[in-house]
């Protein structure tokens, strides 16, 4: 469900365009060799990056210039994709579960459909190929986004509201219950 297939035949194209571009992919998974293949057969396995479980990823975050995320499937809300734009990375995500409310229009970052190589690899070209004052923008904006709407300081007083109100909720219940015996 994360879409990694997609997202190789995506970066096909951006080599085509981007010849220097360089694809990391981080984590494991069950499909890794299956992409691997994939990577071979299209020609692109000297520029696709598989590095595994890490530790490092502020580091690795610092080190790419366009993060994607191309799930298909269920997503919730990605914390790998608020890191990302938190970090200051142009991100490109596919409208799944809650990416599209962090990504909400594109003066944030880039929205595509699922399953759309296409998309993607245009999304990845134009953010590789944008003016350098066109890109701060870009993620001083997303950075404005996730301080105002996703910080944990603005999260903690969701919770908090959410747990205040129930809390009422159910007082006035018990209130009800007792006071009708």
């Amino acid at each position: 469900y994360k879409g990694h297939n997609f997202l190789v035949s995506a970066f096909k194209k951006v080599k085509s365009e981007v010849p220097s571009a360089q694809l990391l992919l981080v984590g494991e998974g069950p499909f890794k060799q299956d992409i691997q293949q994939q990577a071979a057969t299209a020609g692109i396995d000297q520029s696709v990056h598989f590095l595994g479980q890490r530790n490092d990823i502020p580091e690795l975050l610092r080190a790419m210039d366009v993060f994607v995320l191309p799930s298909i499937g269920s997503e919730g809300m990605p914390r790998v994709l608020l890191e990302a734009m938190a970090a200051g990375i142009p991100c490109i995500g596919t409208s799944v579960g809650g990416t599209p409310e962090l990504l909400c229009n594109s003066d944030i970052g880039y929205l595509v459909p699922p399953r759309d190589a296409d998309a993607l690899a245009k999304g990845m070209i134009t953010l590789a190929c944008a003016p350098e004052q066109e890109l701060k923008g870009l993620v001083e904006r997303a950075r404005e986004r996730i301080r105002t709407h996703f910080s944990h300081d603005v999260v903690a007083k969701k919770l908090g509201s959410m747990y205040e109100a129930e809390i009422g909720h159910c007082c006035r219940k018990d209130k009800r219950l007792t006071s009708g015996a």
